[in-house]
């Protein structure tokens, strides 16, 4: 059984980018309101776009190019988070803390892994960055350096909740997509399609 995991408020928004496969912008600036399926969003069309054998533009599932990406070890895809957990050394307990920021070391390893071949020769390749509002000033920078500069075949997709809080710069280098936000009836319809009780 194929899975289509996309939210119905994206639906229409998935098609145009999927009929967009071989001309897609460089960069891609995903932003909205919090808590709307940006992410999710964004990691499906990821899956799709890189799926070698997809169903009327939705990822199979099955193929081997699906499973890497499910399992996390898909080559042409890289997510850049906040770096997750830092050891704080000075407790014996070894306590951990969330970082809040993308560092300027993880752009530059990115940009490293970049400058490899891609896994096939006109293969696609995908970053995604969440959030990016998360990204501190030398790592904006860093990414800026890239994207004037876009290696071929690679898509950016920057997810983001503040667009304030991006960069002019990184702006104007992306394609804006303000993400649709459902309608109540459409929301609640979905929760009760997923068995969730009404909020």
């Amino acid at each position: 059984m194929i899975i289509n995991n996309f939210y119905p408020w994206h639906e229409s928004l998935r098609q145009s980018i999927i009929i967009q496969k071989n001309r897609l912008p460089h960069a891609l600036l995903l932003h909205g309101r919090i808590g709307t399926g940006k992410f999710d969003f964004a990691n499906l069309l990821s899956k799709s776009l890189l799926c070698d054998q997809p169903v009327q533009g939705l990822a199979c599932h099955t193929c081997a190019k699906c499973l890497w990406f499910e399992e996390g070890h898909h080559p042409d895809f890289k997510l850049i988070t906040p770096e997750e957990l830092v050891q704080n050394e000075e407790s014996s307990k070894k306590k951990t803390n969330k970082k809040t920021q993308i560092s300027v070391d993880q752009i530059r390893q990115l940009i490293q892994a970049l400058n490899l071949t891609n896994h096939g020769t006109h293969s696609l390749r995908i970053v995604l960055i969440h959030p990016a509002e998360a990204l501190n000033l030398a790592s904006a920078n860093a990414l800026l350096k890239i994207l004037e500069e876009p290696p071929n075949n690679t898509v950016f997709m920057l997810v983001c909740h503040q667009v304030q809080r991006l960069l002019p710069t990184i702006m104007s280098r992306c394609q804006a997509i303000a993400m649709p936000v459902p309608e109540k009836d459409v929301a609640l319809n979905w929760l009760k399609m997923q068995h969730v009780s009404e909020p």
